[in-house]
């Protein structure tokens, strides 16, 4: 009996300590519980406050992207706006350039047309000028010229003059030829002491007539009037006088060597060279070339840069005495036709 009675009260004891153990976690238990409930709440709470902060930061930040989107939205208007008009403006200029594509057409047209209508007119104003410088050539080919004769020598009778040089120092009957008129070019009247007195106009009955005055002249070649030496030449156009004029300054550059050279008819150059042989040269551009690469001449471009006062050529010679002209050296009508017509 003792003995259960004692294992009893040993079991007894071991509950008692079981539950006291067991009071003990529980407690701690509750104690854990309370610290863990007293910890997710404050946590709570720190969550709570940082997700307030961020839904306030969010409600700015969506009311700054309403703010730039209806920003937006306002200058895609703007653009939308802008590129109707820029539509508008390529609209019109779409119809501008047509309007221009047109109208070029149109003068492209109308340029043919006209360029066909210059070149007839041009072939006409040829005919024309050809036609007009032989009625020239015609009109002329009873006329002399005598020039760097003093101007006034003559007093009045310029006819009288005339035939006074035929007679007396050309010693030509004055039976064997008439004079028809006589007078001075129509350049202006000189008014310097140095400037070239004008040229004078001689026409004759016939073109034999003047034909034999004029070679005769060039034979005797000395043939003066108040002490001053005069030449004679034929009345040529004036056409043909520029032409001539253009061979002066080769022709002084040759004299300076003593080499013989005359303008021939039309205006052509003879060169006398060794020996007695001569060449002909058809134009000045030519005469200056083969006569540079003779070295004849310089090298300095010369045609047609030797000129005196007022425009007038120095020359010496029968065939080479200076011609009166009242103009510069303007380009003439015939030289732009001439450019037109080869640009066409």
């Amino acid at each position: 009996m003792n003995l259960r009675s004692g294992a009893a009260t040993k079991v007894n004891i071991a509950k008692k300590k079981t539950k006291k153990k067991d009071a003990t976690n529980i407690s701690n238990k509750e104690m854990a519980t309370g610290s863990l409930e007293a910890t997710i709440q404050t946590m709570m709470q720190e969550l709570k406050g940082e997700i307030k902060g961020l839904k306030e930061d969010l409600i700015k930040q969506i009311g700054s992207l309403r703010t730039d989107v209806e920003s937006f939205a306002t200058e895609i208007k703007q653009v939308q706006k802008d590129v109707k008009e820029v539509r508008a403006e390529m609209g019109n200029a779409v119809d501008k350039i047509a309007e221009a594509e047109e109208r070029i057409n149109q003068l492209e047209e109308g340029e043919v047309t006209i360029n066909n209508a210059l070149k007839h007119l041009l072939r006409e104003h040829k005919k024309i000028n050809q036609s007009l410088e032989y009625q020239e050539q015609k009109s002329r080919q009873f006329n002399a010229r005598i020039f760097q004769v003093i101007e006034g020598i003559e007093q009045q009778d310029m006819v009288g003059f005339v035939k006074s040089i035929l007679v007396e120092q050309l010693k030509i009957p004055a039976d064997t030829f008439h004079i028809c008129a006589a007078h001075r070019s129509l350049a202006k009247k000189p008014t310097g002491e140095d400037a070239a007195p004008r040229s004078i106009v001689v026409r004759f009955l016939s073109w034999n007539t003047r034909e034999k005055v004029v070679k005769t002249a060039w034979a005797k070649k000395d043939i003066t009037a108040g002490g001053k030496r005069i030449y004679f030449d034929r009345d040529l156009p004036e056409k043909v006088q520029k032409e001539r004029r253009r061979y002066a300054p080769l022709r002084l550059q040759l004299k300076e060597k003593k080499i013989k050279s005359f303008i021939i008819h039309p205006a052509k150059l003879k060169v006398f060279e060794e020996e007695g042989s001569f060449i002909i040269y058809n134009t000045p551009e030519d005469a200056e070339t083969q006569l540079r690469a003779k070295g004849l001449i310089s090298t300095e471009p010369c045609v047609g840069a030797h000129r005196g006062k007022h425009g007038t050529l120095r020359k010496e010679g029968a065939q080479s005495a200076p011609f009166q002209r009242s103009g510069g050296d303007e380009e003439t009508l015939e030289t732009l036709l001439e450019d037109a017509m080869r640009g066409l």
